[in-house]
């Protein structure tokens, strides 16, 4: 029997990251260090970056997929799992399948945030998701097996026993959007002690100015920490689910619940597949959850 040997694509920031470099290690515990290998996207665009003398995005992609491509080939891959937002080029993608090298894609993204997906499912044997809506239809036509596949916590209930206190009353991490804003800050009005982090809340100027305790990309631990002084975890869509059956489902949701918070989100269908077995309360609109909280 072949052992599989797994070449995985690291994507150069974000939680894209965070869950490829999770899935590298899972992949490492199950099938040992030496067959697997993990291709670290943000050290080659740092390193074509200082290398270039011109800023072009273009060239810097063309070097990192060539590096790509003979770094997997050299290790004998039999399996390539890229992460989303991986830099991967269909043209990469059609010279591994001619290797007989299975390539298979986890789409942890936004199909409507992230379209790039549109010009690589042709380049996949396997396209890994977490939503459907036209994701299934579309890897049909184009030769590409589509599968429903959600994340799963990043921390552990070892690492984020409740704090007795309590102090915040609602804990949300992500991203600012008019939505979130309007949201959280119904809440804030009402007098709820919330606790926000996130990347892009350093712009924000408003009323939960006082509540925003990281305004930087927020890590695992960071998260961990904010979860366990939190009595409830929010997952808030970007924009208004409301009306919108697709709406993804953060990863963020499964922290919460490995937290042991309360997990309060909008009542979107996507839900109920992505969290089967699991206790959850839901709303669906901004003047129910005041309520709820």
């Amino acid at each position: 029997m072949t052992t599989q040997r797994w070449f995985i694509s690291i994507p150069p920031a974000g939680a894209a990251r965070a869950v490829a470099l999770h899935a590298a290690d899972v992949i490492k515990n199950r099938l040992g260090p030496q067959n697997i290998k993990a291709f670290d996207c943000l050290a080659y665009q740092n390193g074509f970056a200082n290398l270039l003398k011109v800023n072009d995005e273009d060239i810097s992609v063309d070097l990192l997929n060539q590096s790509l491509v003979v770094s997997c080939l050299d290790f004998e891959t039999t399996v390539f799992l890229s992460g989303a937002l991986s830099p991967v080029t269909l043209f990469t993608l059609k010279l591994l399948k001619k290797q007989k090298i299975k390539t298979i894609h986890w789409f942890y993204e936004s199909y409507k945030r992230a379209s790039y997906w549109q010009n690589v499912v042709p380049g996949y044997d396997h396209f890994l998701a977490i939503q459907k809506g036209p994701l299934p239809g579309f890897c049909s036509r184009n030769g590409s097996k589509y599968h429903f596949l959600p994340t799963a916590s990043s921390s552990t209930c070892d690492d984020t026993e409740l704090s007795p206190e309590r102090p915040f009353d609602a804990a949300f991490i992500g991203i600012p959007s008019r939505y979130r804003i309007e949201v959280l800050e119904s809440l804030a009005a009402s007098g709820l002690r919330l606790a926000i982090a996130g990347s892009g809340w350093r712009n924000y100027d408003g009323p939960l100015h006082t509540m925003i305790l990281n305004d930087s990309w927020t890590d695992q631990s960071w998260s961990a920490q904010i979860l366990k002084n939190s009595r409830i975890g929010l997952n808030l869509s970007v924009d208004d689910p409301a009306g919108d059956a697709d709406t993804h489902i953060s990863p963020r949701v499964y922290d919460v619940l490995a937290a042991g918070c309360i997990l309060l989100t909008e009542n979107v269908p996507l839900l109920y597949d992505s969290l089967q077995g699991c206790h959850f309360h839901t709303f669906s609109s901004q003047d129910e959850i005041c309520g709820i909280v």
